[in-house]
């Protein structure tokens, strides 16, 4: 099988780019229209619902078929931050990390009766997830070794612990539906700080990785927040639904700036 090229591979984002938005301007339209305000849940006899689920299978199918067409591709060496782009997008991540840090303090300060062991455990991994974006922009290629490595990894160990939190509860305004997109995310962000600490471990010449997984996990971070977040945000604004956790939505949008840049600027050998 011939190599995908990077134009492939573009081309292959932009699709996935362009279902995600039909996705979210539908899921928009839902909230609006087809799912009740007070429940979360999509109105008795409507088929919307099936038609949202049949986009996003779609959606990942295309994500799928994307992996299988990269699967013979290498890894490269490194992941660099030449790209103003990469930079920009870090330093915000870098941002909204120490904004939620300083956030998670100011709500857990104000607890009574009770310690949210999630919301203590993500503002302490706060700092070195806002470690690991300060040493993207502040060289262009991270060193192979072991501290570099823990903080790509605290940023995976960051969405664990999202995927645990948002799968236990049982008091927001979503159904079931919108659960199971922000846990796809959720796990997506997680995949995708995995394999990003994975560049920084040193590897044997001659058996780098596919590259398939890293992008499959970097479109799929690309792709889901604007299906499970940025529709729920734009009505929670404007009509009646009420956001939990405003700060951490607009986290994870970065992240999903962030795993654009990385693909958009990768160098394929």
């Amino acid at each position: 099988m011939v190599k995908a090229n990077s134009k492939t591979i573009k081309i292959m984002l932009v699709v996935a780019a362009v279902l995600a938005v039909a996705a979210g301007l539908f899921r928009a339209f839902l909230l609006v229209n087809y799912i009740e305000p007070d429940t979360g849940f999509y109105i008795r006899g409507t088929n919307m619902g099936t038609a949202f689920d049949a986009i996003v299978i779609a959606l990942v199918a295309v994500i799928l078929v994307f992996g299988f067409l990269t699967r013979k591709n290498p890894a490269p060496e490194h992941l660099d931050s030449k790209s103003t782009v990469v930079v920009f997008t870090s330093a915000l991540c870098a941002f909204m990390y120490i904004s939620l840090f300083f956030y998670g303090i100011y709500k857990l300060s104000g607890i009574v009766g009770g310690m949210n062991y999630f919301l203590l455990a993500e503002i302490v991994l706060c700092i070195p997830c806002c470690l690991n974006h300060i040493s993207v922009c502040s060289s262009e290629v991270r060193a192979k070794n072991t501290p570099h490595a823990l903080l790509a990894m605290s940023e995976a160990v960051f969405f664990a612990v999202r995927v645990i939190e948002v799968f236990m509860d049982k008091n927001s305004q979503i159904n079931v539906s919108q659960r199971s997109l922000e846990l796809l995310m959720l796990c997506s962000m997680m995949i995708f700080f995995l394999l990003e600490a994975g560049f920084l471990v040193n590897r044997e010449e001659g058996n780098l990785k596919s590259l398939s997984k890293y992008l499959m996990a970097g479109t799929a971070s690309m792709v889901f927040p604007v299906i499970a977040v940025l529709p729920y945000l734009a009505v929670s604004l404007f009509w009646c639904f009420e956001a939990q956790f405003v700060i951490m939505d607009v986290v994870e949008c970065c992240i999903m700036l962030f795993a654009a840049s990385r693909l958009l600027t990768l160098r394929f050998e």
